[in-house]
């Protein structure tokens, strides 16, 4: 999971080829939301390691956070449930809070449990929206993409509106599990091939999900009915 203040921080060109040349072989995905989408932000909050550790080498996950060190007034608006104030959890960000409070000087020992994310605006999504997909007017947030260049309009898009937490758990396992099999599968191919799979696995995928939905609604009348009409009705082995 990698915090962002703003879209330039992935998109600007300079960086966009400094990050291909550190793994050719790795995806990116953006999490995609607004203020209003609640539900989703505090999932997203409450599954930052998980989603970070399911992600793994394999895929960069952006999103847009403001990593900052709070001013007493944030410490107690954080204690009134402050709405944009989220508790910090990484180790290796505390630690260097830590360090740079005691290069300039700052108590942060004092507080330092209590240091967090503020969040930026997040409109900026739809720039990211407006730059990843063709038709971007149907892309609906909240969701996740996700996408092999950022110089090209192709990105896989997983929307989560109208999602438990159960089921935005149960879907990002997924997601990121079939990346992380593609990539161990053939160590040859490169981000734009493991894309490629990955399209190919999820078209079979939904195909699966949509036949077994359709075979669910058929009953055991209509079977003996459509072979009773002479109509031979074949059924996935798998």
């Amino acid at each position: 999971m990698i915090p962002i203040d703003e879209i330039r921080e992935v998109f600007e060109e300079y960086s966009w080829e400094e990050r291909l040349e550190e793994n050719p072989r790795r995806l990116y995905a953006f999490l995609l939301a607004t203020d209003e989408h609640r539900s989703f932000l505090t999932f997203m909050q409450r599954a930052w390691r998980t989603l970070d550790a399911l992600s793994g080498d394999y895929c960069d996950i952006f999103t847009y956070e403001r990593w900052e060190i709070p001013s007493k007034w944030e410490i107690r608006a954080k204690k009134e449930n402050q709405p944009n104030y989220i508790p910090l959890i990484q180790t290796n960000i505390l630690q260097a809070l830590y360090s740079r409070g005691l290069e300039f000087d700052v108590p942060l020992k004092e507080f330092i449990v209590n240091d967090g994310i503020l969040l930026p605006n997040r409109t900026q999504c739809f720039e990211v929206r407006n730059r990843l997909f063709e038709n971007p007017s149907e892309i609906l947030l909240p969701g996740l993409a996700l996408f092999p260049s950022a110089d090209s309009k192709e990105a896989l898009y997983y929307r989560c509106g109208g999602l438990n937490h159960n089921q935005l758990s149960e879907s990002f396992q997924r997601i990121f599990s079939t990346v992380a099999e593609i990539n161990q599968r053939d160590p040859s191919l490169n981000r734009n091939e493991i894309f490629n799979e990955l399209k190919k696995t999820e078209k079979i995928r939904d195909f699966k999900e949509r036949l077994n939905q359709v075979t669910m609604q058929i009953s055991l009348k209509d079977v003996f009915d459509i072979l009773g009409a002479g109509i031979r009705l074949v059924m996935p082995t798998s």
